[in-house]
């Protein structure tokens, strides 16, 4: 099964330093991160997306804490995503 996590980041997300520590405790079930980003045009400033393709099954215990634990990020959305 392919489980792919897509973190949008914008101006609402009022820590996004905390999405970094996250992502770094759970390196060991992370295959593969993108990062996308853009300047928009208006005073919204820097966003993004990035893009994880997790290991581990769906129901697994690590990658349900690690949406939990993002989810926990004020302002931040998650999109999942179960091939």
């Amino acid at each position: 099964m392919i489980n792919i996590l897509a973190i949008n980041i914008n101006n609402e997300v009022k820590e996004p330093y905390k999405v970094q520590n996250i992502l770094t405790m759970y390196g060991n079930i992370i295959k593969t991160r993108l990062g996308l980003s853009c300047l928009e045009e208006d005073e919204t400033g820097l966003r993004g997306i990035i893009v994880l393709e997790i290991l581990c099954d769906k129901d697994d215990e690590q990658i349900q804490t690690l949406q939990k634990q993002l989810l926990a990020v004020d302002g931040l959305k998650l999109g999942v995503i179960h091939f």
